[in-house]
């Protein structure tokens, strides 16, 4: 028992570098200098937002379900089999002529992203928690963060290269991309969960303690709410707004492929700084997300060319934090049995989030430009998010 222990925590070892490797392969997102150009040639651009809801309405619908699953048969099978689903997804996305196959895409990438979401996350915490090493699940995702941010650079700017000689050849390079990212996630050490059979009754058990883990007691309550508001704030930014923003400011896409990799890469390097100096502790970051997000924000209607490119760096920056802090913070809230789920549950709150921020931002945005968008969330962060930081910070003690 004792040698099966031992090569169990031998291979348990290993889940960290391999995801390290994993992650840098899904990270080469080859496709995001030339994806609008592509779909262009096929479609409108109100038949592109639709394809883009539809990848976000199809995790949303099956975020709680695949948290279940894989609470029940484990974050490998359910991380693989996530990736392969979204390389599928960008192989039909590479012979998409027209708007019924690129939502044959969106709803595969969407699968695909559900079953990833949560599980990457939960099966790292979970292995250094076993390790009797869930201190350094900060640090452990500040340098997989740095590593995609690389890769994510890495991506864009060879993505920008090749295209030249064709725009539907990054996606096909992505899916190979992604399809190396599942074969390394194959090799992951399921760290040792309390499993079940699967049968409906334990699937629908997994749904409801899943969703129980948010509401045990008043802080995980006000950590969850915390969590997603200011992922709903950052990812939409990231996602539609932030680029948006800086065309409506003048810059062009060949300006924004230069930028947008040499910002990444300051943001995992001043991250990962950040927290190997041991300078954000949980009172201090309850307080400068909802400061920063104020500055970065709240004036973005009168911002400058320049300022603005300053406005989505800070985002960006938050962005990342978000998963790397507040994300180690909620899963030290949750038991093993149920993490996965809480998880997913976390995301779909984002999810529903932006998928309203997106709805009301395209009626804003016709009449005043994106900038009173960014604006009214720097509104919205100060009347609802700061109060949550402060209430946070005020229950937190000594941490």
């Amino acid at each position: 028992m004792n040698k099966m222990n031992d090569v169990h925590r031998t291979k348990l070892k290993r889940n960290v570098p391999l995801l390290y490797i994993s992650d840098f392969f899904r990270s080469l997102i080859f496709i995001i200098p030339v994806w609008v150009a592509f779909e262009l040639q096929y479609i409108s651009l109100s038949q592109m937002m639709t394809v883009e809801a539809v990848i976000m309405i199809t995790q949303l619908v099956l975020e709680l379900p695949t948290g279940a699953i894989a609470d029940i048969f484990g974050r490998r099978f359910s991380t693989t089999m996530g990736l392969l689903f979204s390389a599928v997804g960008m192989v039909v996305y590479y012979y998409s002529r027209s708007f019924e196959m690129f939502l044959g895409m969106a709803i595969l990438v969407g699968i695909g992203e559900a079953l990833v979401s949560g599980s990457r996350e939960a099966l790292t915490f979970d292995s250094l928690k076993e390790l009797g090493k869930s201190d350094d699940f900060s640090k452990v995702a500040s340098k997989g963060s740095m590593i995609f941010q690389y890769g994510l650079a890495i991506g864009t700017f060879i993505g920008g290269a090749v295209s030249k000689f064709g725009l539907q050849i990054p996606l096909l390079m992505y899916a190979i991309a992604l399809v190396c990212s599942a074969i390394t996630s194959m090799f992951f050490e399921e760290p040792l969960i309390d499993s079940e059979k699967f049968t409906v009754k334990s699937y629908l058990s997994q749904i409801r303690n899943g969703i129980k883990e948010l509401g045990k007691n008043e802080h995980i309550r006000l950590i969850s709410l915390f969590y997603i508001l200011v992922g709903s704030v950052t990812w939409s930014t990231q996602l539609v707004f932030g680029t948006m923003y800086l065309a409506t400011r003048g810059y062009s896409p060949e300006l924004l492929g230069i930028l947008f990799p040499i910002m990444r890469i300051v943001n995992g390097v001043v991250l990962f700084q950040s927290i190997k100096r041991g300078w954000l502790s949980r009172k201090r970051v309850y307080v400068l997300f909802p400061l920063l997000l104020v500055v970065a924000l709240l004036p973005a209607i009168w911002f400058s060319m320049q300022i603005a490119f300053i406005s989505i760096a800070i985002m960006s920056i938050l962005s990342t934090a978000r998963w790397v802090l507040l994300g180690k913070y909620t899963n030290e809230e949750f038991s093993s049995k149920n993490r996965a789920t809480a998880i997913s549950t976390l995301s779909m709150g984002i999810g529903l989030l932006y998928v309203a921020y997106v709805l009301v931002a395209g009626q804003i945005s016709d009449r005043f430009g994106v900038g009173a968008v960014m604006s009214l969330m720097g509104i919205f962060t100060v009347i609802v998010i700061l109060p949550v930081g402060l209430r946070l910070r005020n229950n937190t003690g000594n941490k």
